[in-house]
């Protein structure tokens, strides 16, 4: 009877375990807020006469300061311009001098603002790379003081190029502790081809320290992205803001406060209001405050919807009501319209009409080349299960060195012992990207690669034995 009870305890004790594990892996994927702080403006005059440190002293107590004003508000992060650290009085001469001067301390003084605040803080500055080449580049720093990630300015003016600033064709997708983050500097902004590089990278945030605004060119990356979009200008003068994924301006500074904060929740999403209008009813009266649906003006037909409950995310919201995501109805409507009832064929059997797609297909291409790859490998038998966990739930600094690295849309597949990969490349320089990646990932490999064998056709020296395209559509 004893032991009855005790079993009965434990059971009972189990299943409450259960439950609130549920409950918690659930919530990790809820609603997800994070405090956003942008501040627009650039560092007083210095006094020039007191030598290159003094400077530096300058620049670091503004942005002391600076700090100060949004720090009650515990940000999670905190956005700079573009150049943040550099006062345009000095002359050229001077401005070479002081960057050749200060080196890393200004990156070293946000890195100790960062972990003494607990925040992520992004900034924008000239970068000395190790050949003695510039960057134009925007850094964030973790909240340990820690570099988290670093994008290097792709499209820098003619004027930067010729005062050498080198352009980057890196796209790195940064990740943080409350989700990922993609960059684009002032003259970037420009450039449809970077922004259809962040339509598929798919980043929550997108910031944009600056030293121009852009006007209504932030709201479209901001709605084309999907991505909150955070501006930081170079002036008190000019709007720093911040948009949600309508493009909606949603907190901004003005001509009182040169900073703006808004907390925001990264687990949303966009849908249409075809087909869905009825349901978005139902959802709302399911689950009332628990959600928000925000049209903006009637105009665009796109709702953002988020989730405001601890314990269940918006997709799966929107999963139990069947409601379609925007991009998906996009997709379908695509598809449905190429059926054969649906378009007119010339005589010739082509398109017209996607005539001017094709041709901004394949410009595309030639802008931003990218190149399939397929591989084969064998993998260990009594290797298979631990092979099989480990890319079941992969360490998060290899998924950062894959993105760094330019690679997309990477699958491994398995079938009768062997191993198949399949990825894109979408890079300039694939050796050199290689070379980084099996550096950034080489404790990876030391866990990989006893699980596997070469194929016995593989070249001499090969690993992953390259296989041949024979076919292709897309």
């Amino acid at each position: 009877m004893k032991n009855e009870i005790i079993r009965k305890r434990y059971l009972h004790y189990l299943l409450l375990m259960c439950i609130l594990l549920a409950w918690t892996t659930g919530s990790l994927h809820a609603s997800n807020y994070v405090t956003i702080a942008t501040i627009g403006n650039k560092p007083h005059p210095v006094d020039k006469t007191q030598g290159m440190q003094k400077i530096v002293d300058q620049i670091k107590e503004f942005w002391h300061k600076e700090l100060e004003q949004v720090l009650p508000d515990k940000p999670d992060l905190i956005v700079l311009p573009e150049y943040c650290d550099l006062y345009q009085g000095l002359t050229d001469e001077e401005e070479d001098e002081y960057f050749l001067f200060r080196k890393s301390q200004i990156q070293d003084f946000f890195a100790s603002e960062a972990k003494a605040n607990h925040c992520y803080i992004a900034f924008g500055m000239r970068r000395e790379m190790e050949d003695g080449s510039w960057r134009n580049s925007c850094i964030i720093v973790d909240r340990e003081g820690n570099i988290a990630g670093i994008y290097d300015k792709n499209f820098p003016t003619i004027g930067d190029m010729r005062g050498g600033v080198k352009a980057s064709a890196q796209t790195p997708l940064i990740q943080c502790d409350f989700g990922t983050i993609g960059c684009a500097i002032c003259f970037d902004l420009n450039f449809d081809e970077l922004r259809r590089t962040y339509v598929g990278l798919k980043p929550d945030i997108i910031i944009f320290p600056s030293m121009y605004h852009g006007g209504l060119v932030q709201s479209y990356w901001a709605y084309t992205c999907r991505s909150f979009f955070i501006g930081s200008m170079f002036s008190r003068e000019v709007p720093s803001e911040i948009r949600n994924p309508l493009g909606e301006v949603i907190a901004s500074n003005t001509n009182y406060f040169d900073y703006a904060v808004a907390r925001i929740n990264l687990d949303c999403q966009l849908v249409h209001i075809d087909y869905n209008k009825d349901k978005l009813f139902d959802l709302k009266k399911k689950y009332g405050d628990a959600v928000t649906i925000t049209d903006p003006d009637g105009r665009l037909d796109a709702i953002l919807v988020e989730s405001k409950a601890p314990n269940i995310s918006v997709v799966q919201m929107l999963k139990e009501f069947d409601i379609e995501l925007l991009d998906d109805y996009f997709d379908r409507s695509r598809k449905f319209r190429l059926e054969p009832e649906n378009i007119i064929l010339s005589s010739s059997l082509e398109r017209p009409a996607d005539d001017l797609q094709s041709a901004n297909n394949q410009l595309q291409k030639e802008i931003k080349p990218m190149k399939r790859y397929g591989n084969v490998i064998k993998v260990k038998p009594e290797k298979l299960d631990y092979y099989k966990k480990l890319h079941a739930e992969p360490w998060p600094e290899v998924i950062k060195a894959i993105n760094e690295c330019n690679v997309r849309n990477f699958s491994i597949y398995f079938k009768d012992g062997y191993l198949y990969s399949y990825y894109e490349y979408i890079g300039t320089d694939y050796n050199a990207d290689m070379e980084k990646l099996s550096e950034l990932t080489k404790e990876w490999l030391k866990e990989t690669d006893p699980c596997q064998v070469p194929v016995e056709t593989a070249k001499k020296g090969e690993w992953w034995a390259e296989m041949e395209e024979v076919f292709h559509a897309d």
